[in-house]
């Protein structure tokens, strides 16, 4: 959704930097600004400034600044147009969802609609909590999981009669209560009868960043099914965009630059219970690109906990291929895998938090170790022919990958595997196989060859077909190497190295990256820079610069150079390479 610069400016102007922080943070006046302890790092003594002059804040511990827009993005988890529909919301702004023009009574209705939605919500989470303490068989279910009265009533917890029509205690309208159905708590059959959604359920309030309850998600204590069961999409819910127990934990994921991601609402309450309070589910759903986005404004890493079984990886292997194009260099997911039969509930009530916390941090896999893992599984390594399916299996999780120096080992890795030169694999990925200088055959261990004294016609036209490559590489496309190369003084071998990897390595419309050639070529006689440069004299004259206008030239200077009238492709030239590895 894109928001329209000049509703943007509204929200600013109605929202006050220092009321909308001084909601969420202990302000106090110093002078003509105020000040606060930092809630984006630890600390005692106040260095966040707040100049409400300028409508900005500034942390002398941390460096975090911004306007309000960025404060509310950060402390509260909110992409930038979240935090413009939150300010709008708290300074009665109206954001229009389409180009279409809506009536103030429209709006106004709107708001009503929702605001309604939330109260209705509201005294349903009052009446499952009352049914809680009024059912014995839904505490004891609650004891024998080993949660405690504290941490149900910090989740809020409640239970969901085992009758159809069990809201009608509360609603005496409940025939005629469009809310409840469109809360999702309610469901219409085919004939018109209404009854309630979750019956016999322990259930479990599911709130947004901002502490409001916007759905629920119910766990049955019978042997029905099925197990859990989710409210539908509404007005206030969309899963997709939602994540169980983040509005309790966001402030431990923000202290602790980490969060932890595991499958079901049991897991996060029996982890928080045992002090692990950085933690999230995803409600039945795989990790959605939304969730991950918003954990990576909370945190640095993200540590996907699952169970060990087929179901567990299956899910993770989703998780992998959701968060490889969110990655960064400074942001990362690991993976962990708990042993067969134990999920997070089961695995710290046995083991303890100091294990359950090992575990994360120290046996978790990187996404790079798991995805070379998973792909190796799958064929086999031993032969070409596996190597081969594994470098094309892996071709698209490297190309989704957004993180440079991520992208770099990820290949490095593959090249190991499938026992290539980096830069082979390069030109295999970049559909460029042909090429084949760079191989394990090579010594990269060879001493340099000693450049040999050359006449000034040889450097001309050494220059000649360096700048005209440089120039038109279709030229050089256009122009075989000769194979039998050992004859010739290093500066020609070198040169034939230059022209084979631009081939290679560059097509016809794009532009010659001198440094990656510089990176990818040990050239020991050869100064392509200098040459490009014009700091080496071509001859006594007072031309910087050799006139190239024809291919043919750049044809001629080869022929010379070669000394061949036909010309072929070249095999393995033995010249230093780069050790890349």
């Amino acid at each position: 959704m894109q928001i329209e610069q000049q509703v943007i400016d509204e929200v600013i102007r109605h929202s006050e930097i220092v009321e909308v922080m001084g909601k969420s943070l202990t302000l106090k006046r110093s002078g003509g600004n105020y000040f606060a302890c930092c809630p984006f790092h630890n600390e005692k003594t106040p260095s966040l400034s707040i100049n409400s002059k300028e409508q900005f804040f500034h942390c002398f511990g941390c460096g975090e600044s911004g306007n309000v827009i960025t404060f509310v993005m950060n402390y509260f988890g909110l992409d930038f147009v979240e935090a413009i529909k939150k300010l709008a919301r708290d300074c009665g702004v109206h954001i229009p969802e389409s180009n279409k023009k809506i009536s103030r009574e429209e709006i106004l209705s709107q708001k009503k609609h929702k605001a309604t939605l939330n109260d209705t919500i509201n005294q349903v989470v009052k009446s499952y909590k009352a049914n809680l303490n009024n059912m014995p068989n839904a505490v004891n279910y609650l004891k024998k999981r080993g949660l405690s009265a504290e941490i149900s009533q910090n989740f809020l917890l409640g239970y969901a009669l085992d009758d159809f029509n069990g809201l009608a205690q509360t609603f005496p309208d409940y025939a005629k209560n469009q809310f409840l159905l469109d809360a999702g708590l309610v469901v219409k059959n085919d004939s018109g009868k209404l009854y309630d959604r979750f019956r016999n359920r322990i259930m479990f309030p599911i709130r947004n960043t901002h502490g409001d309850v916007i759905a629920f998600g119910g766990r049955v204590i019978s042997n029905s099914e099925p197990k859990y069961l989710n409210s539908p999409e509404t007005a206030l819910f969309n899963k997709s965009h939602e994540l169980y127990g983040l509005f309790e934990g966001q402030k431990s994921i923000r202290e602790q630059k980490h969060a932890i991601v595991v499958e079901g609402y049991m897991d996060v309450i029996a982890l928080f219970q045992f002090g692990v309070t950085n933690v999230v589910a995803s409600m039945g759903t795989a990790a959605t690109e939304d969730h991950i986005k918003k954990l990576f404004r909370l945190c640095e890493d993200i540590y996907y906990c699952f169970d060990g079984d087929n179901a567990g990886r299956k899910a993770a292997w989703r998780a992998l291929e959701r968060s490889m194009p969110l990655v960064t260099d400074l942001k990362a997911v690991h993976f962990s895998f708990l042993p067969q039969g134990e999920d997070p509930d089961s695995f710290i009530r046995k083991f303890g938090t100091d294990e359950f916390t090992n575990q994360i941090k120290n046996k978790s896999m990187s996404l790079s170790a798991y995805l070379m893992a998973e792909l190796s599984q799958s064929v086999n390594i031993n032969t070409e022919e596996g190597k081969a399916k594994l470098i094309s299996l892996a071709k698209p999780y490297l190309e989704n990958t957004k993180a440079i120096a991520l992208q770099v080992m990820l290949k490095k890795q593959l090249a190991n595997l499938v026992q290539l030169e980096p830069n082979v694999l390069e030109s295999i990925l970049n559909n460029r196989s042909r090429y084949a200088f760079y191989n394990s055959r090579w010594n990269k261990n060879q001493l340099p060859v000693q450049a040999e004294k050359i006449s000034k016609a040889t450097f001309n036209n050494i220059k000649t077909v360096v700048l005209g490559a440089i120039e038109h590489i279709d030229w050089v496309h256009n122009s075989p190497l000769p194979e039998e190369i050992a004859n010739y003084s290093i500066e020609i071998r070198e040169l034939i190295l230059f022209l084979d990897f631009i081939s290679h390595n560059y097509n016809v419309n794009e532009k010659i990256d001198i440094l990656n050639i510089n990176e990818n070529i040990e050239f020991n006689a050869l100064n392509i820079t200098q040459i490009l440069n014009n700091k080496i004299p071509i001859s006594n004259s007072t031309k910087s610069m050799i006139d190239i206008q024809t291919e043919q030239k750049f044809k001629d200077a080869l022929k010379n150079l070669f000394r061949f009238e036909k010309i072929t492709r070249i095999k393995n030239p033995k010249i230093t390479m780069k050790n890349t590895a």
